[in-house]
């Protein structure tokens, strides 16, 4: 019986063995758009199979193209028509040059230089294209310092018109988009020129509003037609209306061809946007130390997202902590963490033995001593210290001695049944703002609380959650600050100790103010569950919640501090606290700064310099006492501020080193407070690239405000090929 085909057979193409057309018709291959190294072997056999010649990408991803040139394929491999974009692109992104740091700075231990890659193939490049500098790279560093023999001097040739600089003419021809022929021919006027620029000013300023106030752009019927066009066009039409100039040269006043309102302009601006933003970070970064911190969660399309944010020291002595991208991972393993992190890195010249510090949270694949992403790190920046988030560890510290004790373990879970059954019912969570309002009003009439626009406001129950220990402290109006240290924990001892009678009478206090029934002290506990002749300690009420309960409390709490906040990490931070201004210089030591330097930072500190670093210390603290700029300051960040307006920041670099250090990774969880709020329900189809620069513009919106709308339009005009004119 014959196998019966299946359905989609149906549809698919047939081969066809018969290459005779393709030998005899040679402009054919061209229009297949295939490799050049293939052509010739398609021409001497032609018994080879049309289907099995490859083809080019038509369209490329010019924000992911491969700034490494040890990495990047050579130019004429790109589609023909692609090629002046990709050029662009790669002109505009400056050549790759790390600074500071030993060959080989590329993948491979080579030289490239970037206008021979861009244009070598048309002048004659020796090889069939692979010239040394464009391609292979160039390698025989004993001919680099031999005068005017200087391998680099010699590509650069000594007249005008040498392979090298005729592709150095090229590239600025490239970018000259005034310069070429068909906008020479067709010349216009200044008043046009002024009317475009107005209709893209117009457009650009629209879509920075919308990226401020994370608002969608486009609309579910833009036709002009329709009564609601979407936001951006709504409000070009808003402009339009409030500026007579702007209504003669926008939407059905602009021409046909050059409206600026397509989704595909949208996307060239938003992208020109988040590259100035992030051209801007790089360059106040400099050649300073940084440190990386990373996070993840999913978006509302349930695709996991990593947050990537940057802590470094600016130039006025200023810690910063910039968002930096948002790169989609298909999944969590480590070392994928580890390539998109290089990949960003890598592409905005951040070298990684720069790197000083890893941020993350407490899971797995983060903080794995052999395989985790800081371990990964550390093996190409032994400088590169992971911190696991204190905030985190505290609030890990907190769930954990709750769940402990079961008296607290069952409260908790009492008070989310209570949270359930109130909320979940309108009608009882109507009764529950009629007391609070009740409440708001004895309290306004006895002199309890002062009254003013908006405060006393009525709210609802908030839902506790292990995953944000502030949710219990907010539905149980409690306040817990502060780093855990050594004093906090000398503080909880102490409590353990004396502090019970204090707390048993504030207790009282709060159960006779709320009318809560107060047990006797004195009376035999009686346990809730079983019978009184099963019971074989014979306790009293108070001792029960002095022990069972108060003292429980404390030395669990105690056991998950000195468990959690125990290790090298931590040390290094103590160490760090050395150079607090506070009570006076209570915390400074020199000792202590030097072993600071030796354990810690041995690799920025030449031997010179450490041994200088001890009378640097002792004259820290008489030059900071001494000088009046340098008086009541508070933090080690204002210090540095401080040291950068006095010109002192460069006598001590041990400071800029210690704030570099990250404490939490809370900028992280706002970023993806920030991503719920752009990409939401109803916009859970965005890209990935879309939603990175939308959110990078709507995080660093002091950044974006900066930014001259003519330089945003004169970038957007060397993009690409425009048929407009706008300059």
């Amino acid at each position: 019986m014959k196998k019966q085909s299946k359905i989609d057979a149906i549809f698919k193409r047939k081969a066809t063995n018969n290459v005779g057309v393709q030998t005899s018709q040679p402009s054919n291959l061209i229009s297949q758009e295939v490799q050049v190294s293939e052509l010739s072997n398609l021409t001497q056999n032609t018994h080879q199979h049309e289907t099995k010649v490859p083809r080019l990408e038509r369209d490329v991803d010019i924000s992911l193209l491969e700034r490494d040139p040890g990495k990047r394929r050579p130019i004429w491999q790109y589609n023909v028509n692609e090629r002046d974009k990709i050029r662009r692109a790669y002109i505009i992104a400056v050549p790759y040059q790390p600074t500071n740091i030993n060959y080989p700075a590329s993948e491979k231990d080579a030289a490239y230089c970037l206008p021979c890659y861009l244009f070598g193939k048309h002048y004659g490049a020796r090889n069939d294209g692979k010239n040394a500098f464009s391609e292979l790279g160039f390698s025989n560093w004993k001919k680099v310092n031999n005068g005017v023999n200087c391998a680099f001097v010699c590509h650069e040739g000594s007249i005008p018109d040498s392979p090298h600089n005729l592709c150095v003419k090229s590239c600025d021809d490239l970018m000259a988009q005034s310069k070429h022929i068909d906008k020479v021919l067709d010349r216009h006027s200044d008043e046009t020129i002024a009317n475009n620029r107005l209709r893209l000013k117009t457009s650009i300023n629209a879509i920075r509003w919308l990226a401020f106030q994370a608002c969608a752009f486009r609309g579910d019927d833009e036709s002009p037609g329709s009564l609601n066009r979407g936001n951006f066009i709504e409000l070009i039409k808003l402009l339009a209306s409030c500026n007579q100039n702007v209504n003669n040269v926008v939407l059905e006043n602009a021409l046909g061809n050059a409206q600026y309102i397509s989704p595909g302009v949208q996307k060239d601006i938003l992208h020109i946007f988040a590259r100035k933003v992030r051209a801007t970070i790089r360059e106040e970064i400099g050649d300073s130390k940084f440190c990386i911190i990373i996070d993840e969660a999913r978006d509302e399309s349930k695709r996991e997202q990593m947050s990537v944010v940057l802590r470094f020291v600016d130039k006025h002595g200023c810690v910063q902590e910039r968002f930096f991208d948002l790169i989609h991972v298909s999944d969590t393993c480590s070392l994928t963490l580890k390539t998109e992190i290089s990949s960003v890195l890598s592409r905005h010249n951040l070298d990684v033995q720069n790197l000083r510090g890893q941020g993350y949270d407490g899971a797995s694949n983060m903080r794995g001593e052999w395989n985790g992403l800081q371990a990964l790190f550390l093996k190409d920046c032994p400088f590169a210290y992971y911190i696991h988030c204190l905030a985190h560890r505290l609030q890990l510290a907190l769930v954990s001695a709750a769940k402990e004790v079961c008296y607290v373990h069952q409260f908790f879970s009492k008070l989310t049944l209570i949270v359930n059954v109130v909320t979940i019912s309108p009608k009882r969570h109507d009764q529950l703002r009629v007391a609070q309002a009740n409440n708001v009003e004895n309290l306004i009439a006895n002199d309890q609380i002062v009254t003013g626009s908006g405060l006393n406001q009525i709210g609802t129950l908030q839902r506790a959650g292990d995953t944000r220990w502030g949710s219990h402290l907010n539905s149980l109006v409690m306040i817990f600050v502060k780093l855990c240290n050594e004093k906090i924990k000398t503080l909880i001892q102490r409590m353990r100790e004396s502090s019970w009678e204090a707390f048993i009478k504030e207790v009282i206090l709060f159960c006779e103010k709320h009318e809560v029934e107060v047990p006797d002290m004195n009376a035999l506990h009686i346990p809730r569950r079983g019978r009184t002749c099963k019971i074989v300690d014979q306790i009293s009420v108070e001792h029960h919640y002095r022990v069972n309960l108060f003292l429980a409390v404390i030395d669990t709490q105690l056991q998950e501090l000195n468990g959690r906040f125990n290790n090298n990490m931590v040390e290094l931070l103590t160490l760090s606290s050395t150079l607090d201004l506070r009570d006076n210089y209570k915390f400074f030591s020199v000792n202590k700064v030097c072993e600071l330097v030796e354990r810690f930072y041995p690799g920025d500190f030449s031997d010179q310099e450490k041994f200088h670093i001890r009378m640097q210390a002792q004259h820290y603290e008489l030059d900071v006492s001494n000088h009046a700029e340098l008086t009541n300051l508070c933090t080690i960040s204002e210090l540095c501020q401080g040291l950068t307006k006095t010109e002192k920041s460069l006598t001590y670099p041990l400071i800029r080193l210690v704030l570099t250090l990250p404490v939490s990774t809370a900028t992280t969880e706002r970023s993806f407070s920030a991503m719920n709020i752009v990409k939401n329900r109803l916009r859970n189809k965005m890209e990935d690239e879309l939603l990175a620069n939308c959110l990078l513009i709507y995080i660093e919106k002091k950044i974006v405000e900066k930014f001259d709308t003519d330089s945003i339009i004169d970038e957007f005009y060397d993009m690409k090929n425009r048929r407009v004119p706008l300059r």
